[in-house]
């Protein structure tokens, strides 16, 4: 997949595109555990913050008018609702994490094979596919079976706010398990 770019529209910068690169918001854990030689940033910013406290207390609450945000909403998912988008701009897909936990499934190719990937028995349980058994991280390796030690290739996307992602791409499609 190419990698998505972004272009400047204002400022000295104008017209400068941008490359995106894959990111996962994962926990510490997952992060050692897949980059052992992985740099954290210390808490010790030389700034009075509260790294310890979620700035953003009530955005769990998906119907909720997000504060701080006087635009207008594009009701077709609920304004805090998370969405993971591929693509860019006018020609973006949204997947609704709550759509998302409905199929509980995804799909990836590796050399030519298609994989499915499920987890039986919820968000503990070992990430498996079904074509191998292999068991693989939330950071997509595979640390058991056949395929060990093969990595996926990371998709280029965005993990959103709706409101936030609508309000500079009104035109993206959502997709739903239906």
């Amino acid at each position: 997949m190419a990698a998505a770019t972004g272009e400047a529209i204002v400022g000295e910068l104008t017209g400068t595109r941008l490359t995106f690169l894959p990111a996962q918001i994962v926990s510490l854990v997952d992060f050692a555990a897949a980059h052992p030689e992985g740099d954290v940033l210390s808490r010790e910013t030389g700034f009075d913050r509260d790294y310890g406290r979620n700035p953003y207390v009530g955005y769990d609450a998906v119907d909720e008018n997000p504060f701080l945000f006087d635009g207008v909403l594009d009701g077709r998912l609920p304004p805090k609702e998370r969405v993971v988008t591929v693509g860019e701009r006018d020609n973006a897909v949204a997947f609704p994490y709550s759509e998302l936990r409905k199929v509980g499934v995804a799909s990836a190719t590796v050399d030519g094979r298609r994989l499915t990937f499920v987890r039986e028995g919820g968000v503990a349980a070992p990430i498996r596919d079904r074509e191998t058994g292999s068991t693989w991280s939330v950071t997509s390796i595979a640390t058991d079976g056949e395929l060990a030690g093969t990595r996926l290739e990371p998709v280029i996307h965005g993990d959103h706010f709706w409101f936030a992602w609508a309000a500079f791409s009104p035109k993206t499609t959502i997709r739903t398990a239906g």
